[in-house]
């Protein structure tokens, strides 16, 4: 495409395909998805191991530079962000690169290895200015430490290694973060 401007007294510029500006026009907002590889969950929110959430961001104008991974608890690593080409795509990795596709996907894992209370959202901001924000905050909590229970006993005047002369007071320890007295049996 080339173009011709002129001004009312008639001056005339013409500007050559290889100096015409490029514009691009995306008005389509990223789509968020965030997916876990741990679903075993106990009592809706607990979980005994490790969890990876893999973040994919659907969209042409990806900007990692305004995309915020937000977490809250323990400290939890974040990879990189890798391209996954939609159809079409000549763009490869570099996220400006105006090749990209509207089905080009962004990922990025968020390991949850440590113990503790989480939340993880995540927003963006493409390079067009449209912004996109994954609806519900994710909520749970790792729990891979087993409570430690201890049992001591005020009388420990024994005959005969069982029997005792006067009663006997046991007081049971629990040491368990998220305890939850309906489960003690």
């Amino acid at each position: 495409l080339g173009m011709e401007f002129w001004d009312n007294a008639g001056h005339a510029e013409k500007l050559s395909k290889e100096h015409t500006p490029t514009v691009h026009i995306d008005r389509t907002k990223p789509k968020i998805q965030i997916e876990f590889d741990n679903m075993e969950v106990q009592n809706e929110i607990y979980y005994r191991a490790e969890r990876t959430a893999t973040i994919t961001i659907q969209e042409r104008n990806f900007d990692p530079e305004d995309t915020r991974i937000s977490i809250t608890g323990p400290a939890a690593e974040i990879s990189q962000w890798k391209h996954a080409g939609g159809v079409g795509c000549r763009g490869g990795n570099d996220p400006l690169n105006t090749k990209h596709q509207d089905q080009c996907r962004w990922t990025a894992k968020v390991y949850f290895t440590k113990d503790g209370d989480y939340t993880l959202t995540c927003d963006t901001r493409d390079l067009a200015g449209n912004q996109s924000a994954y609806g519900k905050p994710e909520s749970f909590i790792i729990d891979q430490t087993l409570p430690e229970i201890t049992v001591t006993y005020d009388n420990q005047d024994v005959k005969n290694e069982y029997y005792y002369k006067a009663p006997r007071r046991a007081v049971i320890e629990l040491k368990e973060h998220n305890f939850k007295p309906s489960d003690v049996k």
